[in-house]
């Protein structure tokens, strides 16, 4: 990018663009947060527009809230939209979040709060000899949806802009959607150079060696 040969060039920074979007492991918690307060269909926080009203001129008045005020805040909303089971904005149902124990997947349990839904479910397994393998209650635990990077970055894209403060409770530039990774960025090779070690070539940097990975 600079026109100079290897000799001059000081490097420069690249990155790599992932084939699928992945959750960032350090914003996990709070990735969690922000899906148990929106509405799974439409994006919406799952409260009342008045009272999105409410809290958004709350958060715009002049010094009204410091750094641990808006973490109580965002506790209290999150409390809050947890209770809440049908969205007021277009209806849908919407279950509690729960993480999966082995791997990065988000489980909407849709079904434990939406009869109709888990009823069509067990009805598949009548007919089905399983009883001895699984019980009621473990058929009707499965009655989720799977809430995977790419479904959740969807989401997080469709959320209106003037309710993302209330769910970053920043007053910077910040979006949820950037707590799921899409690229991670590759360093010039004046951070990461090779060392020649006599009779076994070159051995490359451990910045190099996870790029590689």
């Amino acid at each position: 990018t600079c026109k100079h040969d290897n000799l001059l060039c000081p490097g420069h920074f690249g990155s790599i663009e992932l084939l699928f979007p992945v959750f960032n492991p350090g914003y996990f918690t709070h990735i969690l947060h922000v899906l148990r307060c929106i509405c799974k269909t439409c994006s919406h926080i799952l409260l009342p527009k008045q009272d999105i009203n409410k809290r958004l001129r709350t958060f715009w008045r002049p010094g009204s809230l410091s750094v641990y005020n808006r973490l109580d805040k965002m506790s209290a909303l999150v409390k809050e939209c947890q209770k809440v089971t049908v969205c007021p904005h277009c209806g849908a149902i919407n279950g509690p979040i729960r993480k999966t124990k082995n791997y990065l997947i988000i489980w909407h349990k849709i079904g434990d709060r939406n009869e109709t839904l888990r009823s069509s479910f067990t009805a598949q397994f009548e007919d089905l000899k399983i009883s001895e393998q699984l019980t009621q209650d473990q058929i009707t635990s499965y009655v989720c949806e799977d809430l995977t990077p790419t479904r959740v970055l969807h989401l997080f894209d469709n959320i209106p802009a003037r309710e993302i403060p209330l769910l970053t409770y920043s007053k910077k530039i910040s979006h949820p959607s950037d707590m799921i990774v899409r690229s991670f960025t590759v360093p010039p090779n004046g951070i990461r150079p090779s060392v020649l070690s006599p009779g076994e070539g070159s051995t490359e940097d451990d910045l190099t060696m996870r790029v590689r990975e």
